[in-house]
């Protein structure tokens, strides 16, 4: 409740059948829309990223794929050195702008020895990835200049879908 004589310009007296017969004339206006179905979403599958596809994804530097096939964070290590771990998008301002800024056609090694390439180290175990899970891919051609290296790493999320885990650099 309020005192009207408080005010320098007084609210309206209220009035109880006035207000009701607004109200119930705006309620006339209202009315249910028909029903309609919502349709369900069809789930997109996501595409199987290979080794193969990330690849040509790089090469074509086609960077929606490049993301698309990222997991949650994407590791970028440094030969002999540490690495850091990036969002996706951070990981794709990276690439840009340090390992696919030439235009340079990059070339891989399916059948270079990982293990001998490392001095003996194992090339997953200096990523933390289980073998069994994970596959590596030597790729050339990377860098400002097109004269660096690095193996590309994808490995398998719980559920068992494989996603690119990230990268090991060389410079050249």
């Amino acid at each position: 409740s309020t005192n009207p004589g408080v005010y320098e310009t007084p609210p309206p007296v209220f009035d109880y059948a006035a207000e009701t017969a607004i109200i119930q004339n705006m309620l006339t206006t209202f009315g249910w829309s028909p029903a309609t179905s919502t349709p369900t979403p069809t789930a997109i599958p996501a595409p199987a990223v290979t080794l193969s596809t990330l690849f040509e994804a790089l090469n074509t530097r086609d960077y929606g794929t490049l993301k698309a096939s990222m997991g949650e964070t994407f590791a970028i290590g440094y030969w002999q050195s540490q690495g850091t771990s990036y969002s996706p998008d951070e990981a794709i301002e990276q690439l840009k702008t340090y390992y696919l800024a030439s235009s340079k056609t990059l070339t891989s090694d399916p059948n270079r020895d990982l293990t001998v390439l490392l001095g003996g180290m194992n090339p997953y175990a200096l990523m933390g990835l289980d073998p069994s899970k994970s596959q590596a891919l030597l790729v050339s051609g990377l860098g400002t200049q097109g004269i660096d290296e690095a193996i590309i790493y994808m490995t398998q999320r719980a559920d068992g879908t494989p996603y690119w885990f990230g990268l090991l650099t060389a410079r050249g």
